[in-house]
């Protein structure tokens, strides 16, 4: 059984779909997703998909792009919605100065205290890096104790290096690795050991650019067995072999959760 660990099915794209895509899902072996919340107003709606399909897995985080929206409660929300779900992951949280630049400040701060929210209720996190390795990295390593899933992974071979050096990361790759334009990438995936791989999709975003799926009007985790193939193809996997190892993977990056039976 495989684990879609990053998707968005509260999406307006998918939601209406939702038990279509979970069958086209299942087809597939994919029979487990990380649904992750981005702000406040979704939150509820995140946590009612997982008490309506105990295959998802809810996260519940503020989105870098949401940090100029937050009430004064925020914190409080979570760390009661974490008490009331203790199978409740935290995230999608993280930094981005490719679309919100002049909120980094922010984004720092608010990124910092979900780190430390998510290491006082022990849960892993999804963690959205957009050309902010150079923060990333220093904050990651103040944090060394708590599980983090590098979100639709993409960075260089130095990159890389550093955050093999942090005990609990997890890379988790997207369709990106079916149309990535560079080396670099490949190069970085075949450098990180099995038992820290995970994989997503980012559903309804990141469509991969290839033929199978260019009619689709969005993306969904059924497409996540072309990411599984290629990366077999690219660390020389057997298939069979490598699905066994992701969802030894899941299995261990979600220990801390009350439910995590993958």
């Amino acid at each position: 059984m495989l684990t879609d660990h990053h998707c968005h099915l509260q999406d307006e794209k998918i939601r209406p779909h939702l038990k279509h895509v979970l069958k086209n899902a299942a087809s597939h072996d994919i029979t487990s997703f990380i649904c992750c919340g981005t702000k406040i107003e979704d939150w509820q709606e995140v946590l009612g998909l997982h008490e309506q399909y105990d295959q998802i897995i809810p996260a519940l985080g503020i989105h870098p792009w949401e940090v100029k929206h937050l009430s004064n409660d925020w914190e409080a929300n979570l760390k009661k919605n974490l008490q009331d779900n203790p199978n409740c992951l935290v995230g999608e949280i993280g930094l981005d100065m490719q679309f919100v630049k002049d909120s980094i400040d922010r984004q720092q701060t608010v990124f910092k205290t979900q780190l430390q929210i998510a290491r006082g209720f022990k849960r892993p996190v999804a963690v959205h890096n957009l050309k902010t390795w150079h923060l990333v990295i220093p904050i990651l390593k103040d944090f060394k104790e708590v599980t983090i899933m590098l979100h639709s992974y993409s960075a260089s071979l130095k990159i890389t290096d550093q955050l093999l050096a942090l005990p609990n990361i997890y890379f988790s790759f997207s369709g990106a690795i079916l149309d990535h334009p560079k080396k670099a990438l490949p190069e970085a995936l075949n450098k990180i050991p099995h038992n820290r791989l995970l994989l997503e999709t980012d559903s309804p975003y990141l469509l991969p650019k290839i033929d199978e799926v260019k009619n689709q009007a969005y993306n969904e985790p059924a497409n996540m067995i072309f990411v599984l193939e290629k990366i077999a193809e690219i660390k020389k996997l057997d298939i069979d072999a490598l699905k066994k190892q992701l969802a030894e993977n899941s299995q261990r990056f979600l220990h801390h959760l009350a439910t995590s039976d993958l």
